[in-house]
């Protein structure tokens, strides 16, 4: 399973990975009594080998570092948000999104835990079977929230602490804002992350970690009302574009956009409310991304002053659909309270479960039924908004599995009747398809359309000169990523 989640469809491909995932697996020179102690206890109760485990915690680090130069490895991005506010009674509150686009993995095994070990802070954890260390999604006995965000950089630096360990170390540890600020400038990373901080007091640390450099910015909510943090690095002087995987660009942006809406939908309100907000599509149209989006695996929401959280609960993506789970005294019997009011949203929830299931089994290479999933998000829109989007998606899907000139011909006349109503971005990947079919099958194209986005446009001005000897192979080279409404061309 561990090796599956760096596989390409390539076996030659795979080989050359997981021969470097092992490699830099030993290269990791990292070494910490606590560490070593809590990986070979967890190691021993799960009774598998305590090197599997250490393999499974750098999976996401060799990910982000390797973005920079291959766009594709595997599925595994986290496309993160974090929402800071005040409720209605003034007091500070972070709410969490986990995006992760391995169906079945992450959310087929949610747990809460929670630890109290001897000299350590009381911590309460959203988390999975095989994360051994808390941290991803958590809030400690004083009152401190942190929450983990993927970044991505070119750094491997193998004096570095794992990032799932370095974020249980401040969770453990750390009762303010001030005291993780002195604990990470203490510390170095393996690769690029980011960790969202906040303290009972309603102070703010956004900080990457990156290898040995720091960039870091504070806020106070109570100063700043509403704050949104996604997946953009804080080191604004970065050419973020070296380095984010196709299309994180596009995906941060609109996320970005469309959540400055929730600003009056969640200052000054109920926590639960908030939660809701957080977890409902800010847009009718479902082809525009919000915070919420069809690999969301877990949403969550901390109050730090009144020392409870709640939770999205059921399947995922975690859309709102009118039940919250509420927890109370964290640290002695744990409380749930269930919060339920008229459904809503299930038609959110409806698609994204159709796309995100599409999406994990072409990740999986079970084309069958990734073409089932889309043919089924297809019927579900029907007449609706969405519909054109979903069938561009289908579309795309068929031109990379199905090289048959009589295919290809039919899949032309099908970008052509769509091409459009869809919006600016997504007509330019449909002229730059249009194109590749067009060399395919030694046709004219049909569409006259030029992309706009400087890097589509650059991509099809080299294309177009390319022969389809040169074409063939793009094919192969082509991925959906329904996870963020999205087509990679690599």
């Amino acid at each position: 399973m561990i090796r599956s989640l760096i596989s390409t469809p390539w076996a030659p491909v795979n080989k050359l990975i997981h021969q470097s995932f092992s490699k830099i697996i030993d290269q990791v020179l990292y070494k910490n009594n606590e560490f070593d102690k809590l990986l070979g206890a967890y190691a021993q109760g799960a009774n598998v080998l305590k090197t599997d485990i250490f393999g499974a915690l750098l999976i996401p680090e060799f990910c982000s570092f390797l973005g920079s130069w291959t766009k594709y490895i595997s599925p595994i991005n986290f496309g993160c948000s974090s929402l800071f506010t005040l409720n209605e009674k003034g007091e500070p509150v972070h709410a969490r999104i986990l995006d992760f686009p391995l169906k079945n993995t992450y959310d087929k095994h949610e747990r809460i835990v929670t630890t109290n070990f001897k000299n350590r802070l009381k911590t309460f954890n959203y988390s999975s079977v095989g994360l051994p260390f808390s941290g991803l999604t958590s809030m400690n006995s004083s009152g401190l929230t942190v929450a983990i965000h993927q970044k991505f950089s070119n750094t491997f630096n193998q004096h570095g602490t794992p990032i799932f360990f370095l974020a249980h170390q401040v969770v453990s540890n750390c009762s303010s804002v001030k005291e993780a600020l002195e604990l990470l400038e203490r510390s170095q990373t393996i690769t690029c992350w980011n960790l969202n901080i906040m303290d009972k007091e309603g102070n703010i640390l956004e900080i990457d970690i990156d290898g040995n450099e720091r960039h870091y910015n504070l806020y106070n909510i109570h100063d700043k009302k509403f704050l949104y943090i996604c997946n953009e690095l804080v080191n604004t002087d970065a050419n973020q574009e070296d380095f984010l995987p196709f299309g994180m660009s596009n995906y941060n942006s609109v996320r970005r956009k469309n959540c400055k809406k929730l600003e009056k939908k969640t200052f000054n309100k109920k926590d639960a409310e908030i939660l809701k907000s957080f977890t409902t599509p800010t847009e009718k149209s479902l082809s525009s991304l919000s915070s919420i989006t069809p690999s969301t695996m877990a949403a969550v929401i901390f109050n730090p002053s009144a020392m409870t959280t709640s939770y999205i609960a059921g399947e995922a993506p975690k859309v709102y659909t009118g039940n919250i789970v509420n927890l109370s005294d964290l640290w002695d019997r744990q409380r749930t309270d269930l919060l339920s009011k008229k459904e809503t949203n299930q038609r959110a929830k409806d698609l994204y479960l159709h796309l995100i299931k599409a999406q994990f089994s072409f990740d999986t290479n079970d084309e069958v039924n990734g073409y089932h999933e889309l043919q089924m998000a297809l019927e579900f829109t029907e007449g609706q908004e969405e519909h054109d989007l979903v069938t561009f998606f289908f579309i795309v899907a068929q031109y990379i599995h199905e090289p048959g000139q009589f295919a290809l011909s039919q899949l032309m006349e099908e970008n052509l009747e769509i091409h459009s109503r869809l919006t600016p971005y997504f007509k330019d990947m449909s002229a730059i398809l249009d194109l590749r079919l067009s060399k395919l099958t030694n046709s004219k194209q049909l569409i006259s359309h030029i992309p706009t986005n400087e890097q589509l446009r650059l991509r099809f001005e080299k294309e177009l000169i390319m022969s389809k000897l040169n074409h063939i192979p793009l094919r192969h080279l082509t991925f959906l990523h329904l996870d963020i409404l999205d087509v990679i061309f690599v």
